[in-house]
């Protein structure tokens, strides 16, 4: 992904995190050892076992939790806490049930720096533009519960891209629904995401945690493998399939190889974790 002498956006070094668990008296290392680089304009995805610390280290780099060593660092920068140029996407929506659509989708870019010397014309064209683009025109004045699941992450990722963050933060987005609609979402992700309307340097750096092996590769530029006992960083494999990526790309034998090289990777370890 990353071009000839590119430096990272994102610098994740030797990251460990350890939490106090105040019930019992001990401490729990959710993260050993992490290191990663993430360049700009590129969908690296975070896959591993259950209790690997993905999340863990997705708020870190987000900056919702401090590493207990280590260092992440972006644009150069240290990341000592949450910033308007880092965006996060959860899998519960996070939608205000109080809001319309419209209203989740203009918060961000109402409230936060982008919306600074905004006029109301400009605020509202953008707004117009974010729902057109996840398909919810028409659905402008409905709350959150009149809503499918579907539906309502389209209006999480309208709100998220509004505002424009330098980096997506994405924790299990598509999680929360069903099998069919999951896979449907994957591919408005990637349009949305701009894979066929924008060159690469012009999209937005992705970081996306994820059980799923499959939807990982047919997503990802790269994929880093999350190894727990201890949890690492253990390879970061390179997704070499084409883009843009369309439902057709799921029949290729190098999808299958890529799939299965990464569960390859995690099987041992996701089998231990149904034992815990």
């Amino acid at each position: 992904m990353q071009g000839a002498g590119e430096s990272p956006i994102i610098r994740v070094e030797n990251v460990q995190k350890i939490f106090y668990v105040a019930r019992t008296r001990q401490t729990v290392q959710a993260v050993e050892s992490a290191d990663l680089q993430i360049y700009r304009g590129e969908f690296l995805s975070i896959v591993g076992p259950s209790g690997c610390g993905k999340s863990t280290l997705l708020n870190m780099i987000a900056g919702l939790e401090q590493p207990t060593a280590g260092r992440i660092t972006m644009e150069g920068k240290p990341v000592l806490g949450p910033s308007a140029d880092r965006g996060m996407c959860f899998q519960e929506y996070a939608l205000f049930p109080w809001k319309t659509v419209w209203e989740n989708v203009a918060f961000g870019l109402r409230y936060g720096p982008k919306g600074a010397g905004c006029s109301k014309q400009a605020l509202n064209d953008t707004v117009r533009c974010f729902i057109d683009l996840v398909s919810l025109t028409g659905s402008e004045s409905k709350y959150p519960h009149e809503l499918s699941g579907g539906m309502r992450q389209r209006c999480a990722l309208a709100r998220l891209f509004a505002y424009d963050p330098t980096v997506l933060l994405m924790d299990e987005p598509l999680a929360a629904v069903d099998a069919q609609t999951r896979i449907v979402l994957q591919e408005e992700l990637l349009r949305i995401w701009g894979q066929e309307a924008l060159p690469a340097n012009q999209r937005k750096t992705v970081v996306y945690v994820t059980h799923a092996i499959e939807e990982a590769v047919f997503l990802s530029d790269r994929v880093a493998i999350m190894s727990s006992q201890p949890a690492h960083t253990r390879e970061v494999v390179v997704i070499d399939l084409p883009r843009p990526r369309t439902a057709a790309v799921r029949g290729e034998p190098r999808f299958r190889a890529l799939t299965d090289q990464i569960w390859g990777l995690i099987r041992d370890e996701a089998y231990r974790a149904t034992l815990r």
